[in-house]
């Protein structure tokens, strides 16, 4: 299969100088990775709030110039409130989920019950988090959140099993890499535990906030997970 990149929580306006990948290293990777990959997906959330997101992207709509839509799919994330209402992503496909071989593309919001609410519920919900995120070093850990990333991990491995795919690539929380479900738990790839048992392969895209500048390049039998260095060219990290 040809290779496809998958990049998730881009976040545009949580953009700053000192935390986030600035538009000139998206700049410079939109106009990278097209030569390398047959297809772009922005697993979710390339936006955040569509309140703040509108300056943002009126301030820097010359990004989506250089995001080629006859090869890019855009998955919707919790994050990506009124996105099919923008004029700029007119001509877009925009899906809740991808099928690319036996990978299944979702966001990864779906296994967590406050993103399973209506839209009401979870702006409620999620503007409470945002006020008291800051009086908190592991927000996920809160009740109602992720409460247990491999709990989360091992939901997301039965969703991929419901669903024929053997390998299942999200974004969501912001945790680059890869890890192996037997279905009951996580394994170590290899490791003695998933021996003749049907395993699931998970792999977190990472996030372009916070000074990352993580993606994923899949070609159905191999999945790199690199990161754009954007001071020169791309670096690949293991």
């Amino acid at each position: 299969m040809e290779p496809i990149c998958v990049i998730s929580d881009l976040h545009l306006s949580w953009l700053k100088k000192n935390d986030s990948a600035p538009m000139s290293a998206l700049i410079s990777f939109f106009s990278y990775i097209y030569s390398k990959a047959s297809l772009l997906v922005i697993d979710g959330d390339i936006l955040d709030r569509e309140d703040r997101f509108m300056g943002i992207l009126a301030q820097n709509s010359y990004l989506l110039d250089y995001i080629k839509r006859d090869k890019t799919i855009i998955i919707e994330g919790n994050h990506d409130f009124g996105l099919r209402r923008f004029d700029g992503f007119s001509g877009f496909k925009i899906v809740k989920q991808f099928r690319y071989g036996d990978a299944l593309i979702i966001h990864g919001h779906e296994m967590n019950w406050i993103n399973k609410k209506p839209n009401w519920a979870q702006r409620w919900v999620l503007d409470i988090r945002d006020r008291i995120e800051p009086h908190f070093d592991d927000i996920d850990n809160l009740p109602g959140m992720m409460s247990n990333y491999s709990e989360y991990l091992v939901d997301m491995a039965k969703y991929a099993t419901k669903q024929g795919a053997r390998d299942i690539i999200f974004g969501h929380t912001h945790r680059r890499g890869k890890f192996v479900s037997n279905g009951r738990n996580i394994v170590i790839p290899n490791h003695s535990d998933a021996v003749g048992i049907v395993s699931t392969n998970l792999i977190n895209t990472g996030c372009w906030v916070d000074g990352n500048a993580d993606y994923l390049i899949y070609d159905g039998n191999t999945a790199e997970l690199k990161k754009w260095e954007y001071t020169s060219l791309e670096t690949e990290i293991l």
